[in-house]
């Protein structure tokens, strides 16, 4: 009897010494390394909000800024005071520089050419990233264009 409750116990505790191991980030790699595809990017949760969160912070400045360039220039807000340069070329950089950051934040979550845990999620991404990029390229023009920014302001606005 003393026998088969030791066994018994010490087959809880090797299976929860697994358990445990199996749910470290190490261990958890390996097992999507052996179990997916080489083309296959596995996304986190927290990958996800993170690049969520800056792409979110990126969309507000870009929208703020874009306000400000579009007032007149004895009524630009305060805010956009940085650095005691207030003009119509420091928003461009500004914006310009915004763009390039939600750019850098897309592409950390667009699996691009790869296959993903959130396939409906890349079929956006591949589409936000190219209406960024195009939006940034049209912000650093001669004169700035900020036409594609602002479609891309309200694409987020619209859902979220």
């Amino acid at each position: 009897m003393f026998r088969r409750i030791h066994c018994g116990l010490l087959a809880v505790v090797v299976v929860a010494a697994l358990s445990v191991a199996a749910c470290s980030r190490g261990a958890r790699e390996k097992v999507r390394g052996a179990t997916y595809a080489p083309e296959f990017r596995y996304l986190e949760r927290q990958q996800i909000r993170t690049a969520m969160g800056r792409i979110a912070r990126e969309v507000l400045e870009v929208e703020s800024l874009m306000r400000a360039a579009a007032a007149p220039p004895t009524s630009m807000p305060l805010g956009v005071l940085k650095g005691g340069t207030l003009g119509r070329e420091h928003l461009q950089k500004r914006i310009a520089a915004s763009l390039e950051r939600l750019q850098k934040a897309v592409e950390s979550i667009d699996p691009s050419h790869l296959a993903s845990n959130h396939p409906w999620m890349a079929r956006g991404l591949k589409d936000l990233r190219r209406t960024a990029n195009a939006a940034a390229e049209a912000a650093r023009a001669s004169p700035p264009s900020y036409f594609l920014a602002g479609t891309l302001v309200g694409r987020c606005r619209h859902c979220h």
